[in-house]
């Protein structure tokens, strides 16, 4: 966490009484601060409840874990504790994936089948499916090892109003699944955003909001799911999406 100068803290509790507790997670920026404090303040009417929440986040709580959601390209993703917050370079590939879609899409295709492995809040399955319509889809699948992000799931589609695709979620941890026998049907797309910080780099890697408040099984992982997408699911699938943010924004892989 940033030092902040009394004299900052100081100008802060000029403008607002709860303002300083939010300087050192913006990174001392009053601009960010007063920012964070009108969302806050939307969500936390009451005097009382501003201040725990701006005190929590003092502490490093994630600002969307207090206010319920994350904006992802067309949708309003909600959060909660113990499923990963999604990012914003997950955002930009995932509206990368449905441009190449939208553009790659023709009347006379058949109904797609698409499967997001690691899926977490559901945010790159649900905002793939708002780009297309319910007739489009066959099957849409997401597959995560965490019963609460499941259940998360849930509550999106019912929340972003997506209740007209037939989605089924898949509790499964694909390391220990020798093959997607799951899957009925060829798959169109797959997409995966997996756990991709080497352990060892793990604790020097991520942020201290990071550590304390979201879960490293989302985040800490080796080069095991490299193999295992790649060996076990890509024979299954024409069209593989895979965020690797150490290496590039987007990997597409064609198989045919």
């Amino acid at each position: 966490m940033p030092r902040v100068s009394p004299t900052q803290l100081r100008k802060a509790r000029d403008v607002h009484k709860v303002l300083p507790y939010l300087l050192a997670p913006t990174q001392g920026s009053q601009n960010m601060a007063l920012q964070e404090l009108r969302w806050l303040s939307q969500s936390f009417k009451t005097r009382l409840s501003l201040t725990w929440a701006c005190r929590k986040r003092h502490s490093n709580y994630p600002l969307q874990y207090l206010l319920g959601s994350q904006p992802f390209n067309n949708l309003e993703v909600l959060c909660e504790e113990n499923v990963l917050i999604p990012r914003w370079e997950t955002e930009e590939w995932s509206r990368a994936i449905s441009v190449a879609l939208e553009r790659s899409l023709r009347p006379d295709m058949n109904q797609l089948n698409i499967v997001d492995l690691c899926s977490g809040t559901g945010c790159i399955l649900l905002s793939l499916l708002s780009y297309l319509e319910p007739d489009q889809i066959k099957t849409a699948i997401g597959v995560d090892i965490s019963p609460i992000a499941i259940e998360l799931i849930k509550k999106n589609i019912i929340f972003n109003q997506l209740n007209l695709y037939d989605v089924k979620l898949i509790r499964k941890d694909i390391n220990n699944c020798q093959t997607p026998i799951h899957f009925e049907n060829h798959i169109d797309i797959l997409t995966c955003n997996p756990p991709y910080i080497p352990t060892l780099n793990y604790n020097s890697s991520v942020s201290t909001s990071v550590k304390l408040y979201e879960p490293s099984l989302a985040l800490k992982g080796d080069l095991i799911f490299y193999k295992t997408l790649l060996t076990r699911y890509l024979p299954f699938t024409d069209s593989f999406f895979l965020n690797l943010p150490i290496v590039t924004n987007l990997i597409i892989l064609k198989h045919h």
